[in-house]
């Protein structure tokens, strides 16, 4: 069997242009024999350029890509036709990207046993610098992940793994994120209260030097201690589905072939071909009567769909941009997680306590307890510095402290855009 590597990139990455690796980080990594060994391998830490300036060779390589470089989401698609709504991913997630979806690389995954499927969106440049920096190491890269689609399936449990002072975490539904470990309990206090009052369960998974923090109350913990989080990765790596090197970024395997005990496999492979092609050939008029019999069905559907419209050219296109316009938020319909990484920071600074956390219609709700009005509105103005609109409301006050909603928006309630 082959041996294989598992590449773990810590952020942040660095580099110049003048640089002869381009970009640099920290890695570790963990060589694994392809024969079971009763010692489990040790791993190593350094810089990603020392590693590739003296490879490993003959192996598997699985690199995982920082969490916080990934953005994942889950999307219900199909069974049917999947093929044509996977083209119409980039229209179903434009609104959850903030950048231009063009620029994005979309990778799919395998269906979570719910009825949704795992999306990783991730920087095209970003990739295209990666793999480019392997090959010129003359590696070819197995597979590419983001770290925590690395951590073991649970359909009913978070998986949360330590790895120094950063977390990463695999929900159910097999999404998740990275993150600095002092904001998690933040992040976990963040996510939508669930539909039912079960109480959702958190695997939290740590080497026997790290402390567990302070998580909220609302989560019933449970602990496992690994040796070295690296190889606790190693498990799941291998069969996770999530592989971002698909689409344009799809590798061919390369690999020494000998042709010649095949020679005779290979004529007699082109000659049913040949003789293929001839019988499609008698069923291409069948099949030109067929689409345009479906084409004109399509024109009826969308004539039927969009009555008002006077003119039918390309009806595929005209029902796409009614769909799009229809399912297009409003003014207010900026993405949580963006807008949550706006604030986090600031409101993580005061020494004020968050009791809960809502999004709704583009406006995300914090609600707030503090030492005094005037220490809450000192918040919200250093939220409005950084292009935001926001407003406390149902403010109350006790002996002691005070509370109120901050609700902060990307744009003005009267309906004029954002100042950031």
């Amino acid at each position: 069997m082959t041996d294989t590597l598992i590449v773990q990139l810590v952020p942040p990455f660095s580099g110049v242009e003048d640089d002869e690796h381009g970009i640099d980080c920290t890695a570790r990594w963990l060589l694994r024999p392809g024969e079971a060994q009763s010692d489990a391998p040790d791993s190593e830490t350094g810089l990603l350029s020392h590693l590739l300036e003296q490879p490993p060779v003959d192996c598997r390589w699985i690199v995982l890509l920082p969490g916080e470089d990934v953005l994942t989401t889950a999307v219900s698609l199909p069974k049917k036709r999947r093929r044509q709504a996977l083209g119409a991913l980039p229209f179903m997630l434009e609104d959850s990207v903030a950048s231009d979806v063009a620029r994005e690389h979309l990778a799919v995954g395998a269906d979570n046993g719910q009825g949704e499927t795992p999306v990783a969106i991730t920087r095209k440049q970003h990739l295209r610098d990666l793999l480019n920096l392997f090959e010129d190491a003359g590696i070819t890269l197995s597979k590419v992940l983001p770290d925590y689609a690395s951590l073991a399936e649970n359909p009913d449990t978070w998986q949360a793994l330590v790895c120094g002072d950063r977390v990463m975490v695999r929900r159910p539904d097999n999404t998740g994120f990275s993150a600095p470990l002092d904001r998690f309990a933040f992040f976990l206090n963040a996510e939508p209260d669930p539909e039912t009052d079960t109480i959702r369960s958190l695997c939290w998974i740590r080497t026997a030097d790290t402390d567990v923090p302070e998580l909220p109350g609302n989560w019933q913990i449970s602990e496992q201690v690994v040796d070295d989080p690296i190889q606790h990765l190693m498990g799941s790596a291998s069969t996770a589905s999530l592989n971002l090197l698909q689409g344009e970024f799809k590798v061919a395997q390369k690999e020494d072939w000998n042709w010649r005990p095949w020679a005779m496999a290979a004529v007699l492979a082109v000659v049913a071909v040949f003789i293929g092609l001839l019988e499609t050939g008698l069923d291409t008029a069948r099949l030109n009567r067929e689409n345009e019999r479906l084409q004109a069905m399509m024109f009826d559907l969308a004539r039927e769909a969009l009555p008002g419209t006077q003119q039918i050219r390309d009806p595929q296109a005209q029902l796409l941009i009614a769909w799009r316009q229809l399912n297009k938020g409003g003014p207010g319909g900026a993405d949580f997680l963006t807008l949550l990484n706006r604030v986090s920071a600031t409101i993580n600074q005061q020494a004020v306590t968050v009791n809960g956390i809502h999004f709704r219609d583009g406006a995300l709700t914090v609600a707030l307890r503090g030492s005094s009005l005037q220490q809450l509105d000192n918040l919200r103005q250093k939220v409005e510095r950084q292009g935001l609109y926001a407003e406390l409301l149902n403010a109350d006050t006790d002996a002691d402290s005070a509370r109120s909603n901050l609700v902060i928006r990307t744009v003005n309630p009267d309906g004029s855009g954002s100042t950031g």
